[in-house]
């Protein structure tokens, strides 16, 4: 019976040391999302860093059909309807991680449209993405390449934390493009902006 409870204990510990264990590696593998980025710069092409991840907000068919080299599609329509209405923050997640995005990543968006690319930009950026940044122009962008669309499953788990402290959970709400390029604008001047979430964020 002593050498039952002896047995069980020490597999119990081994498992809450192995648990320890796969955290460690995990914050260590994602060195990004202990240092997150709270704004949302505009770059140039010219002076992105060489692993930067590029998202193509502009609408689907036109990213499939052309786009930048390895550039990920992410229309604007696929969180946000035209009457307003958007997703919850858990299948937005989701949905970042049949991309393959952990929320390590340093996540570049650009669109023909101003408005699409700050809409992309900041759910991103709220989802938790450690790094976002928006490219000033798409007019001159050399697009030459097929984009991704994503799977049908997740390809990864989206790990980033919400960063919550810019959002509130309201019961109803229609939002529009404005609400997002205002909300980036806020926090281009160092300030902290609230994003009014439709929708519980947790």
């Amino acid at each position: 019976m002593i050498l039952t409870v002896s047995v069980g204990c020490a597999l119990e510990k081994f498992r809450d040391i192995r648990i320890q264990l796969i955290a460690l590696v995990l914050c260590l593998a994602t060195p990004g999302l202990s240092s997150a980025d709270d704004s949302i710069p505009i770059v140039d092409l010219s002076t992105l860093a060489n692993h930067s991840v590029l998202v193509d907000a502009r609408p689907l068919e036109d990213c499939r059909e052309s786009t930048l080299s390895g550039a990920l599609c992410f229309p604007m329509n696929k969180v946000l309807s035209d009457s307003g209405r958007l997703a919850n923050m858990r299948d937005l997640r989701w949905l970042l991680g049949t991309y393959g995005l952990t929320g390590s990543e340093n996540v570049v968006v650009f669109a023909d449209q101003p408005a699409h690319r700050d809409v992309v930009s900041v759910l991103f950026f709220l989802a938790g993405q450690s790094k976002v940044s928006r490219l000033s122009s798409a007019s001159e962008l050399e697009l030459q390449s097929r984009g991704s669309a994503g799977a049908l499953s997740r390809r990864a788990f989206y790990i980033a934390d919400v960063r919550s402290k810019f959002l509130e959970s309201v019961k109803l709400r229609r939002v529009n493009s404005d609400d997002f390029s205002e909300f980036a604008r806020q926090l281009s001047d160092a300030g902290q902006p609230i994003f009014y979430w439709p929708a519980s964020f947790i």
